[in-house]
């Protein structure tokens, strides 16, 4: 399911106004991804080109699961 492009622009954007963080747009393979209304974003990188002692903080948005639990 495709997430809304305020569910991830948001945050990313606060933090990048706060400094200090190095933000990026990740989804779980490389490529362009759906949003809802029609809307298209290209992540720099998957999951998998993630280097896990480099994340200091992780926002993770939008997807089947978080949808389902609005259930």
């Amino acid at each position: 399911m495709a997430s809304s492009h305020s569910t991830w622009s948001g945050p990313h954007e606060v933090f990048q106004r706060a400094g200090g963080y190095d933000c990026a747009i990740v989804a779980p393979s490389q490529g362009r991804c759906a949003l809802r209304a029609a809307c298209r974003c290209t992540p720099g990188t998957g999951v998998a080109g993630l280097r896990p002692t480099g994340i200091d903080t992780l926002v993770v948005v939008g997807g089947a699961g978080v949808y389902a639990r609005q259930a």
